[in-house]
């Protein structure tokens, strides 16, 4: 009888964890439509809740953060990242009543923009958020804003009576500061609108991307010192003279590919570099950065051996070290160069 217990207990108890953890599953799906509700699109929110599966909802949310990724060939998703930055920002900076977080206009604005970089307060009542323009955002002056108007539950109507400050804005918090479109310029309100769609770069992909292995050269290593070399002297180093030509096209993720077709004069040095070589660098802008390096086949054409280099770039203006060895190490060159990538 004891033993009956003890099984029953026990059946019991396995039957309460498993519910747990059911329901703690099903959280976690909410807490995802939850945290991404200012930039899911309603196809996709309605796409997500006909899923059944646990499989098909995970294959969605890594599909739905990749659709978004600035670098798709690399595991590492920079708006991500960003955007759980912000999120646990806003949630814990803006508490307005029984509003927080993105529930609030300055939440939400601050989400898609950031921290803006400079706050005026124009009197009592109203903050104003000036950004830096961007681009996308077709806004012909250097820097845009969002005003905000201080509102609280209870206020004194022109007529003396007890009411509550009407502007006319995105949504009415509680307490606390509301976006004011009256006094707001229209093309940032336009640009407030447009950014959970601008987000979307990759809009017609279906399947996870392949995920290269990212290489970061160490300062100590060959490649980091012949770079830190070529930035400190300011000027190349050619052991052996080549040139380069840039082809850009578009790649099935709507990202830009770039491939370099390397010319090289070995001149009699035609022996040492043989039929490989060994290609390396490094691109970068202000924001971001990508080693690469790769063991290529050499064509010869006339006196001179060419081979393709090519890697996955966003469009805009990078820093390019570019560089190639032969196999032993022993003879390199590498040079630095400005290139802008087109927007496709």
């Amino acid at each position: 009888m004891i033993k009956n217990k003890s099984f029953i207990l026990t059946l019991g108890l396995v039957f309460l964890i498993s519910l747990s953890l059911l329901a703690k599953e099903k959280g976690r799906y909410e807490k995802f439509l939850d945290e991404v509700n200012f930039i899911i699109t309603d196809a996709e929110k309605a796409e997500f809740k006909k899923l059944k599966k646990d499989k098909e909802k995970e294959f969605f949310i890594k599909l739905f953060w990749a659709k978004r990724d600035p670098t798709p060939l690399t595991e590492k998703n920079e708006f991500k990242e960003e955007f759980y930055q912000r999120l646990a920002y806003v949630n814990k900076a803006f508490i307005y009543g029984y509003n927080r977080g993105i529930a609030t206009d300055m939440g939400k604005v601050w989400l898609s923009f950031g921290q803006p970089a400079r706050v005026f307060r124009q009197d009592a009542r109203a903050v104003i958020w000036a950004y830096p323009s961007q681009p996308w955002m077709d806004i012909p002056k250097d820097t845009f804003s969002f005003v905000f108007t201080a509102v609280t539950s209870k206020s004194v109507n022109r007529e003396g009576e007890e009411g509550r400050t009407r502007d006319i804005v995105f949504s009415m918090d509680r307490d606390g500061y509301v976006l004011n479109v009256q006094k707001t310029d229209s093309r940032s309100i336009s640009a407030f609108y447009a950014y959970p769609k601008v987000i979307i770069l990759h809009p017609d992909l279906k399947e996870l991307p392949e995920y290269k292995k990212v290489i970061s050269f160490s300062p100590g290593s060959f490649e980091g010192k012949l770079i830190e070399q070529v930035k400190s002297a300011q000027e190349d180093i050619v052991q052996i003279p080549f040139e380069k030509k840039a082809l850009f096209t578009k790649a099935r993720n709507n990202s830009s590919y770039l491939t370099f077709l390397v010319k090289i004069d070995p001149g009699k040095k035609i022996k040492t570099v043989k039929k490989k070589a060994v290609f390396f660098g490094r691109i970068e802008s202000d924001s971001y950065s990508y080693d690469f390096r790769t063991e290529k086949a050499l064509m010869e054409e006339n006196d001179y051996l060419i081979s393709p280099v090519g890697l996955p770039v966003m469009p805009g203006s990078y820093r390019l070290f570019l560089g190639f060895s032969t196999l032993d190490g022993k003879t390199y060159s590498m040079k630095v160069d400005q290139i802008e990538v087109p927007d496709f």
